[in-house]
């Protein structure tokens, strides 16, 4: 294969000679294709001959599809993009061909999620934004309901930065008036409106047994998602969440502690080794986090839930692993063709 760079470029630039428009559904600075439609090209061609695709591709390329029509562009011209690539990298017309079964399939997929009425992506007015100890926590109201469940993710790309997408865990459950709450690390002005696509990821299950529940970071949205989910139950596990702080610092404290105080299900203990650092009214164990979620009086007939960024948890998860503990890591990559 060429080298992947130039072909990126090549393909972008017969993108935008093409389609002009084209320019607004990706970043201001953008040179090349996004990284995922040459990974979605290389996936296929890799897996199938012919245009008679297997199973398992055609279902990648619907996923894709479905998390693409939050850019409205429209699924008629997938076709045309592959032909694009195709120039672009002089492909043989055997090749061209199973491209072009690919396409269809995404354009399928589209066509048929518009026909059965499902919301391409929302949009969100923002009503709060407060800063606090490093972290933005954002409020916003769609008017609608947008479907999702705790531990899932959502694209969200904020007013004034052209195709831009954040991925967060909303820190709150889905609910009638479409009201979101985000925490997120923002070196700018989150501007008064915010575009929210479809959610990634598997839900967190959670059954009867006894829960560990670790959040770092601002992986703390995604846990009090979860906590406020299971208040609507009537049957409740104990949980026991632990809170660590990312480089910003503890922050929303204050809510988990009353949540204790009013629980009697949720026991909340921060872990942090700087003596200095003040946790108000809530336990704060000074140990590093590993050593406190191995010892097994933490994690002993438990199910165990990670929350926090792709870096920060995967050594936990790794330590946990044959504890066999739910992963939301909101950084991780949504590409649908991950090997």
């Amino acid at each position: 294969m060429k080298d992947p760079a130039n072909v990126r470029a090549a393909w972008f630039q017969r993108f935008i000679d093409a389609y002009p428009q084209g320019a607004s559904l990706l970043p201001r600075d953008a040179t090349e294709m996004p990284q995922i439609a040459l990974d979605a090209v290389d996936y296929v061609l890799e897996h199938a001959n012919t245009p008679q695709l297997p199973e398992d591709v055609q279902q990648r390329l619907e996923t894709w599809a479905l998390d693409l029509r939050r850019t409205g562009f429209p699924a008629s011209e997938f076709g045309m993009i592959a032909g694009l690539y195709g120039d672009a990298v002089k492909l043989e017309e055997p090749r061209r061909r199973v491209l072009a079964a690919a396409a269809e399939v995404m354009r399928r997929a589209s066509v048929a999620a518009d026909l059965d009425g499902i919301a391409p992506a929302h949009v969100a007015q923002v009503t709060d934004v407060t800063q606090t100890s490093g972290v933005t926590i954002l409020r916003l109201e769609a008017g609608s309901k947008i479907d999702y469940q705790p531990g899932q993710v959502l694209p969200v790309m904020l007013a004034g930065q052209q195709g831009k997408w954040y991925h967060w865990a909303p820190a709150m459950p889905a609910n009638s008036f479409g009201q979101l709450e985000f925490h997120a690390v923002l070196d700018s002005d989150p501007g008064d409106y915010a575009t929210v696509g479809a959610p990634h990821g598997e839900p967190m299950k959670v059954g009867e047994r006894d829960l560990l529940l670790v959040a770092v970071g601002t992986g703390l949205a995604a846990a009090k998602a979860l906590v406020f989910d299971l208040l609507e139950r009537e049957e409740k596990p104990n949980v026991h969440l632990i809170i660590t702080p990312g480089s910003e610092g503890f922050y929303d404290l204050a809510t988990f502690s009353a949540m204790a105080k009013a629980q009697p299900w949720l026991t909340v203990t921060c872990c942090c080794e700087d003596p200095e650092v003040d946790t108000a009214d809530l336990t704060c164990v000074r140990v590093p986090l590993h050593m406190l979620v191995q010892g097994p009086g933490t994690w002993w007939g438990k199910d165990v839930v990670l929350s926090g960024s792709e870096a920060d948890i995967t050594p936990l998860a790794e330590l946990l692993a044959e504890l066999q503990p739910q992963v939301i890591a909101y950084d991780a990559s949504t590409s649908p063709f991950a090997q």
